[in-house]
């Protein structure tokens, strides 16, 4: 259950996430970059201790939290662009809009908290694509020697109806 102060903080932040989402082909690094440096100095003000309150501000400031995710991303396997792009945004996603920022930053130094959630993210995102390739295998559309599915047998593709015959033989009629 959220306060409404939080309530309002994480639809701000849904509200960012979606206006980035819109810019399908380039990711915007220094936009998700102040997403993470805008929680990170809320964050430090809740910090008692100085030296953490201190290591959060410095990361807020001069961390590279997109170039991050996007770099190990593309250490998981994944080489095209536009997919990485894509990966890259849900991860931020899930992250800005999770419990990523949501500990004591006293007991638990952020930098690990942080790099064990994406490694996890994009953990999950593996499992996810391995599960969808096994589980829908692609199945080729009907070719010359016979292998594959008819066009007629595709999902959402029309089969002629009485309706459509009647209707072409009175058009064949007048």
């Amino acid at each position: 259950m959220h306060t409404f102060i939080e309530h309002v903080r994480l639809d701000r932040i849904a509200t960012s996430v979606r206006r980035l989402r819109e810019n399908f082909y380039r990711l915007d690094h220094e936009a998700y970059d102040q997403l993470f440096a805008t929680e990170l100095k809320r964050l430090a003000i809740q910090a008692r201790d100085p030296k953490a309150r201190a290591h959060l501000e410095d990361m807020a400031n001069n961390f590279k939290f997109t170039a991050y995710v996007a770099s190990s991303i593309r250490q998981s396997g994944v080489h095209d662009e536009q997919e990485r792009n894509q990966r890259t945004h849900d991860v931020i996603s899930k992250l800005l809009l999770g419990k990523l920022f949501d500990f004591d930053p006293d007991v638990i130094p952020f930098i690990a908290r942080f790099k064990t959630s994406v490694a996890n993210a994009i953990r999950n995102q593996n499992a996810k694509q391995a599960n969808r390739s096994r589980l829908l295998p692609s199945i080729p559309i009907l070719n010359e020697t016979g292998v594959g599915i008819s066009p007629n047998e595709i999902a959402g593709r029309d089969e002629p109806s009485l309706d459509n015959r009647l209707i072409d033989e009175f058009r064949g009629l007048i």
